[in-house]
């Protein structure tokens, strides 16, 4: 999840909770109710009395942290930090780490069908009340007195360290990368918030926590990734905190490095006809490009899995797994599985002005139409490009291309008018990937990438895109339709 503050973009997302319809009567409930899309489970701060006096003593090289290790099993794990300051886990990617156990109070319901509740998370909101708390000095920088670690996996200690060591890991990842010095950008320090308890209320009768989530938000003195409270579904449905996989935290300080080489491929500055699905498109990238970075810069890493356990259904489909070929969900009737590729239908969806409605007949363009599903496939499609390119074992070099595919399309951006249909805009993104990759080819990989098999590959990946650049298909005539 990633949201970001501009003086003009405002970015809201939905949440479904459920509730009693008595809730809602003041005259029948004098308590408040909590209604949560998990029961949330506090952090145990274990050195609450721990003061190292305002100075910045180091850890030893043998830190221990509670996280998944590649077998995708937790088990407590040794890392070097010898370099990072114990006082607030100061490092080259982040600038302190906080956390506070004052509740923030910014989210509002309203009713729907069957007295079933549905909140609307303002995330500006909220976040402005997070930057207000802190400016008021509501958050305190964790210390750590344990210079060997050794703290208990529920603890708010280990879940910063957590979420330290995936973040510091990737910033570490990209200061490495063979990057044309007229692309490359210094990473901004991040602040990483710990436990800020966002939550909802309805008048005096109704509560409801915001549980297993992290987001990275951009602010204009600083940018921060929070972590949230687990919830106690969560960790008996997985058996693991969602912050002991590295994957999470890594993905959101994706969102750091896109936003860092693409401040404006997001969001446009210019207003233009199909705003809306243009920027769905440019979002969808955003989740991808941060779901690759989590994938390529944990890869490079053995003690690091790079398994993002982000989404998926209650059968335990990984629809956001890079190596997953499909989306699947299970409809009333069946069990829907997707394809990863830009074919007819992902296409149509991405491009179309329509509102689906969530039923069986729409239910493919419904999903597609969500970030993080349109972010599945392009992170899958460019995974498997780079990879048939000769890149399946050289994550830094996939790194490295996807940024600089990133920058060429802001580039693009910035001189474009965007007056045209989101599924030219769609081919152009796709045709940079390409041409990214090709102008990459080394001579000894030229040799291997024979021109049938990349135009199996982009058969393959692109089948829509394929037909209109070989045989001049085209969608129907009036495909897109303003509503």
């Amino acid at each position: 999840m990633q949201t970001r503050i501009t003086k003009t973009i405002f970015i809201s997302a939905l949440f479904a909770v459920s509730s009693c319809g008595n809730m809602f009567n003041p005259g029948k409930r004098k308590d408040i109710k909590v209604a949560t899309m998990g029961n949330p489970l506090a952090f145990e701060l274990e050195d609450p009395d721990c003061n190292l006096e305002g100075e910045k003593p180091t850890f030893s090289d043998h830190v221990s942290i509670w996280m998944m290790d590649q077998s995708g099993k937790l088990r407590e794990q040794v890392f070097d930090l010898s370099d990072v300051s114990r006082l607030g886990l100061e490092s080259n990617g982040v600038s302190e780490a906080l956390y506070s156990s004052e509740d923030v109070d910014h989210r509002e319901f309203g009713l729907r069908d069957n007295f079933h509740a549905i909140s609307q998370f303002e995330d500006t909101k909220a976040l402005q009340a997070l930057e207000k708390m802190h400016r008021k000095g509501s958050f305190n920088k964790i210390n750590f007195c344990r210079p060997s670690g050794g703290y208990r996996a529920d603890s708010i200690e280990n879940a910063a360290l957590a979420a330290f060591v995936a973040i510091n890991e990737t910033n570490k990842i990209h200061d490495s990368l063979q990057i044309k010095p007229n692309i490359k950008r210094k990473l901004a320090k991040i602040k990483l918030f710990v436990h800020p308890k966002i939550f909802a209320m309805q008048s005096r009768y109704l509560k409801s926590y915001y549980v297993d989530n992290a987001f990275w938000a951009d602010f204009k003195a600083y940018s921060l990734i929070a972590v949230l409270p687990h919830s106690q579904e969560w960790e008996d449905a997985n058996k693991l905190r969602y912050w002991e996989t590295p994957g999470v935290f890594s993905h959101e300080y994706g969102h750091h490095i896109f936003h860092t080489y693409g401040p404006n491929f997001e969001s446009p500055s210019k207003l233009f006809l199909y705003d809306k699905q243009l920027n769905r498109i440019n979002s969808g990238f955003n989740e991808g490009f941060a779901d690759l970075v989590s994938y390529f810069s944990l890869s490079a890493r053995k003690q690091l899995n790079p398994a993002l356990l982000l989404s998926g259904n209650a059968k335990g489909h990984q629809n956001r797994n890079i190596k997953t070929p499909s989306l699947k969900y299970e409809s009333k009737s069946h069990q829907l599985k997707i394809p990863k590729t830009y074919n007819f239908n992902v296409v149509e969806a991405l491009g179309s002005t329509r509102n689906y409605k969530f039923n069986q007949i729409d239910f493919e363009g419904y999903i597609i139409q969500k970030i993080h599903e349109s972010g599945a496939i392009m992170a899958y499609v460019f995974n498997k490009l780079l990879d048939g390119y000769g890149y399946w074992n050289d994550p830094r070099k996939k790194m490295e291309l996807l940024i600089s595919w990133l920058h060429q399309q802001e580039y693009s951006m910035a001189l474009k008018d965007h007056l045209t249909s989101p599924d030219t805009h769609l081919e152009s993104c796709l045709k940079s990937m390409l041409k990214e990759l090709d102008q990459s080819l080394t001579d000894d990989k030229k040799s291997k990438l024979s021109d049938k098999a990349r135009r199996a590959l982009i058969s393959e990946h692109f089948p829509y895109f394929f037909l209109k650049w070989t045989l001049g298909w085209q969608f129907p005539n009036n495909h897109h339709q303003l509503n």
